[in-house]
């Protein structure tokens, strides 16, 4: 995404920010501005025809064509696709629901058609003229049967994701039978020497049911990683590896495996059917609902705050506090499990329950997330639009129920739970967003540098998305500042459910070279028996609120 200039700037000021201060040094550009000077990263892609089909791959290579710091300068075409086919009873089965049930996407757009149509094509035998192509990464997009010589062609060794150098569908059974909570993908370089394999970086995300659909999503999301760790290496110029981690190496799936892959997916078959059935009957499945505690935010009890039943065939989440004249309000999220759309209500506490509960914004398409700044008496609203595949600015022509569409802040976008802040000074954009087929944002966090709440440029980072990990990615509030120190509420999103569980991240680094934070909190639904999730939280003047979610 290039720097986006809206036509029409807002007049809103700056929000206040926590008094305490932050304990950062003011951004120093110079790094940024240097890396942004390097030379292209030159970039070998190996792909098979069979590959070159696939949407994952199509989108891959577009991408780095169409990159300002890439330059896409060879497709390595080996002689037949490598990739070991299934076999057995697995693979019947898998050729069977990848045709019933496996992800189908539409043609990805021009940029692959034209990436093909500009650059040379070489045959993966033609060692001397790739060794002169001037390569610093092959990225290897087969099942990772790089020919040993091919290692020594590209500076910074030849790049391949695990879930992508196996047999996918294999791949994504075995992740499914693992039983964790959350799959791991990792980049890996295969350097000069046979067994010189370094990690380079990894992605958690969270397991679907469905084997196909599974294998499917794991390659999509490679697609991220690898764009990511492709520009870090350019703004930066080194190569650092992760933590230790070898290839999976996984074996073939057996009759067991899938003996037991069927038993879990019948039940989850069925447990979903029925979640269906409870929805017509009106008893509100996975139920969110809210919750209020006055306590201390690193040291809250979950358990010991009241909760607040939303009335009717709804459910309630994604709460946010705001004061006005004496008096303390609370905006969230009320779902109607009728239609199936969100909208924005608001309530006052009075002597600690929910009173008043009115609509307060309620669109076409579904409203979440109701993320709220002021300066003076102008008050502003980014709730989540992403049914409407925008994220939009809204004001408060009279409060708290009359809201005004200001502008679009960015068009034609996945993006979802969006909110900004000012860290030492400079201002930030928080989002969640996805740019696969999947449209999954559970897992991407990313970050954009703007000139303030007047919203007149908003500049990406470079190396977005700066947490790629279901388990700490998503945003559950605004960010909060506490003692001196910034914390985003993210949600965990692990464990196959939809806000499992709740973080408080302490923010460690925020510049346009970096961003670091640490999990110093995190809460999951096991204080209370029937729970499954709690996904959301905010505070203000001492009050705090958050979300749980019923089974």
């Amino acid at each position: 995404m290039s720097i986006l200039t809206p036509n029409r700037p807002s007049d809103i000021a700056p929000v206040a920010r926590g008094t305490d201060g932050a304990p950062w040094t003011p951004v120093d550009d110079a790094s940024h501005k240097r890396a942004q000077a390097r030379a292209l990263l030159r970039i070998g892609v190996i792909a098979g025809r069979e590959t070159l089909g696939a949407s994952w791959a199509r989108r891959l290579i577009g991408e780095i064509f169409k990159s300002e710091v890439l330059d896409l300068a060879v497709v390595i075409a080996p002689d037949a696709q490598q990739r070991p086919a299934s076999d057995g009873l697995f693979g019947l089965w898998s050729t069977l629901e990848n045709r019933l049930v496996g992800a189908r996407f539409p043609d990805p757009d021009t940029d692959f058609e034209a990436a093909l149509g500009s650059i040379s094509v070489m045959r993966l035998e033609q060692f001397d003229t790739i060794a002169d192509a001037g390569l610093d990464v092959i990225i290897d997009l087969t099942a990772g049967q790089t020919l040993a010589g091919l290692v020594g062609c590209a500076r910074y060794g030849v790049w391949f994701v695990d879930a992508v150098a196996e047999d996918g569908d294999a791949f994504g059974l075995a992740s499914i039978l693992s039983g964790d909570p959350a799959t791991d993908i990792t980049l890996f370089s295969r350097q000069v020497g046979e067994d010189m394999v370094l990690p380079l970086a990894r992605a958690a995300l969270n397991p679907k049911f469905i084997a196909a659909r599974q294998a499917a999503f794991l390659r999509e999301k490679s697609v991220a990683l690898v764009l990511r760790e492709l520009r870090r290496l350019q703004n930066t110029g080194e190569m650092i590896p992760a933590d230790p981690v070898v290839p999976s190496g996984r074996r073939r799936p057996t009759t067991g495996d899938l003996a037991r892959y069927l038993t879990g997916l019948s039940g989850e078959v069925a447990s979903r059917a029925a979640a269906k059935v409870r929805t017509r009957l009106r008893q509100r499945p996975g139920m969110f609902c809210l919750r209020t505690t006055v306590a201390g935010l690193l040291d809250f009890s979950p358990a010991a705050a009241k909760e607040h039943v939303p009335i009717g065939n709804t459910y309630a989440a994604d709460p946010f506090l705001w004061d006005r004249d004496g008096e303390q309000y609370c905006f969230f999220e009320t779902k109607s499990y009728d239609t199936g759309l969100g909208h924005i209500d608001v309530g006052r506490f009075e002597a600690g329950k929910l009173v008043d509960v009115q609509t307060a914004l309620k669109t076409g398409y579904h409203l979440s997330f109701p993320f709220l700044f002021q300066q003076g008496e102008e008050l502003f609203m980014i709730p989540e639009s992403c049914a409407a595949r925008r994220i939009e600015l809204w004001r408060c022509a009279e409060f708290p129920h009359r809201w005004e569409h200001h502008r679009t802040l960015i068009d034609d976008v996945v993006a979802a739970d969006t909110s900004i802040a000012e860290i030492d000074g400079t201002w930030w954009m928080f989002t969640n967003m996805a740019d696969d087929p999947f449209g999954e944002m559970n897992s991407e966090l990313h970050l954009f540098r703007i000139d303030g709440p007047d919203f007149k440029t908003i500049e990406p980072h470079p190396l977005n998305p700066v947490v790629f990990d279901t388990r700490t990615a998503r945003n559950a509030g605004r960010i909060l500042f506490h003692g001196g120190q910034a914390y985003r509420p993210s949600q965990d999103n692990s464990h196959g459910t939809y806000g499992y569980g709740l973080n408080l991240m302490r923010i460690d680094r925020i510049d346009m070279t970096d961003y670091a934070e640490t999990r110093v909190r995190h809460i999951t639904p096991d204080f209370e028996a029937g729970l499954i999730g709690c996904h959301h939280l905010d505070m203000r003047a001492g009050r705090i609120v958050f979300d749980v979610r019923r089974k």
